[in-house]
């Protein structure tokens, strides 16, 4: 059987899956908990004492978490781009539509644990995990490989009007779909390490399907034909405008304790069986999704919910200003400037709470981060 080598803050761990783990000499690592000089023991009551290590570190035999282990044969990760598109001129105008598509390979991945037990319900799942057998003292190994793949495919279109007439103008329009099976240890991904590429293949994080953002300029045509006092108070306006509307980012529910027993103990760590579709006829801040189509799988089982199915709320946003400038002769210039930001005071709501039987599951409870109320400034600026 093919042996593979991790190596990480601990030294090397060499080891065949399942079988064989061999564990070379390495510096140790340790850590304690908050004490005082009443409860730490071993009379470590002060700094002269020194720090309450154990006696008892086997580097030959470790204990606990092993941090940052990564693949002996970590490759470069690499991304394969390609585009094709028309152009075409009309006038005054610039119409673009491309097909962009990237395909990425080797991509690193995260997994909590690559010393998970298997599905289980056993009362003692740290007998199950893979290395057990030659370090029983072992839990989590926490590991990094570069076996993840993703792909990005989209329509991106984009018309352009040069300015004619005092109107300049500016949209674009994405149609895309980002998939990946690059983890973090995000949404239940590493629940079981060797089918990770597989299970956990699902629309990436960053995975937007639609966005529109544009922007128009006008020159306001009134008193052009004004001079001295009241061409002062009537000419050099200028009307800008500026939105942007999205989809939704993707999120996954989330067990609140581990159904599965592969990460025995901790909170929201594999997926549930997804019953029915999860859509809802008028989606809002009390029920954003249908809850009653997540239920838990059976214990020791995982669940059949794919990973980021789901998709937040819709991001926009209009920004509105107005310019007024002002000539002072010998190419100075005094502009005044009033802009409103997010004009409409548009709310723009993160991902619901998605955790099965935790607190306002299903619920919007959180703003988008950046995300500011509408905001009025004005402005003074002078060129020269």
């Amino acid at each position: 059987m093919e042996s593979t080598t991790i190596s990480g803050g601990y030294g090397l761990v060499s080891f065949r899956p399942i079988d064989t783990f061999v564990y070379e000499a390495p510096p140790n690592s340790y850590s304690f908990g908050v004490c005082s000089s009443q409860t730490c023991t071993g009379g470590f009551n002060s700094l002269s004492a020194g720090l309450p290590f154990s006696t008892t570190v086997d580097p030959l035999n470790p204990t606990g978490i092993l941090l940052g282990m990564r693949a002996f044969h970590y490759h470069g990760s690499y991304v394969q781009q390609f585009n094709v598109g028309i152009e075409d001129q009309f006038k005054s105008d610039t119409l673009r539509v491309f097909y962009v598509g990237v395909l990425g390979r080797h991509i690193a991945r995260s997994f909590n644990d690559i010393n998970a037990p298997p599905p289980n319900t056993a009362p003692n799942p740290d007998q199950l995990r893979p290395f057990y057998k030659t370090v029983p003292n072992v839990t989590s190994i926490i590991y990094i490989d570069s076996e993840g793949a993703s792909s990005y495919n989209a329509l991106q279109i984009s018309l352009t009007h040069n300015l004619h007439h005092g109107l300049s103008t500016l949209f674009n329009y994405t149609w895309a779909h980002a998939l990946d099976n690059a983890g973090r240890g995000d949404a239940g991904f590493g629940a079981v390490p060797a089918l990770a590429s597989t299970i956990d293949y699902g629309n990436s994080n960053f995975d937007v399907r639609q966005r529109v953002a544009g922007n128009i300029s006008y020159e306001l045509p009134f008193g052009k034909s004004d001079s001295d006092h009241k061409a002062l108070l009537t000419k050099g306006w200028q009307l800008n405008l500026a939105g942007t509307w999205s989809t939704g980012l993707p999120f996954t529910i989330l067990n609140a304790v581990d159904v599965s027993n592969t990460n025995p103990g901790a909170y929201a760590a594999d997926r549930p069986d997804q019953i029915g579709s999860a859509t809802v006829s008028n989606p809002n801040v009390a029920r954003f999704f249908n809850v009653n189509a997540f239920v838990a799988q059976a214990p020791g089982t995982l669940g059949s919910e794919r990973r980021n199915q789901l998709f937040g709320p819709h991001s926009r946003r209009l920004d509105v200003s107005l310019f007024k400038d002002f000539s002072l002769g010998s190419a100075k210039l005094f502009e005044f400037r009033a802009e409103c930001f997010n004009t409409t005071n548009t709310a723009n709501f993160a991902a619901p709470a998605a955790i099965l039987g935790g607190a306002n599951f299903g619920q919007l409870t959180q703003l988008t981060a950046g995300y500011t109320p509408r905001e009025i400034q004005f402005a003074l600026r002078l060129q020269f």
